[in-house]
């Protein structure tokens, strides 16, 4: 039973692997700036959850409680509702998490935050190789014609 379970889940996360090389291709990016920044979280979802059901293991939970306090002391970081960390091989890490953003925040600020966990987490802590952030709640799109000034 459990050899047929670890083959649907394969199955499944090779599929959300094949759509995430897709799409970036079609954006012309690489996969995984591709699932860093994309909005379709029913992607991100796919992809987290099948890699974590094929790997199975957390990090330490000290290790994940500093991690998650990283996270939550970034800049427009109100909560980290959900946090996740999955380990892939002998020391290397994935971390995600779902964050709740300030209210002010606009889909441009998301970016440099997410980008800022990952400038932070990455030489801090050995093993972690990704970061992603999948901000939950309202996110106020920027309109590329509003500029500065105007």
């Amino acid at each position: 039973m459990l050899a047929v379970a670890f083959v649907i889940e394969a199955v499944s996360l090779l599929r959300a692997l094949a759509q995430v090389r897709r799409s970036a291709r079609r954006w012309r990016i690489r996969p995984r700036a591709y699932l860093r920044h994309t909005t379709d979280t029913m992607v991100k979802a796919v992809t987290f959850e099948d890699s974590a059901a094929l790997v199975g293991q957390a990090a330490v939970p000290s290790l994940e409680r500093a991690l998650r306090a990283e996270v939550a002391s970034l800049p427009a970081v109100n909560a980290v509702p959900v946090f996740v960390t999955t380990v892939l091989g002998p020391g290397r890490l994935f971390v995600a998490a779902k964050v709740e953003f300030a209210d002010h925040c606009m889909t441009a600020d998301i970016e440099r935050v997410a980008d800022e966990a990952e400038r932070r987490l990455v030489p801090r802590y050995p093993g972690v190789e990704q970061v992603f952030l999948d901000p939950t709640g309202t996110v106020r799109k920027q309109r590329p014609d509003v500029r500065p000034g105007r």
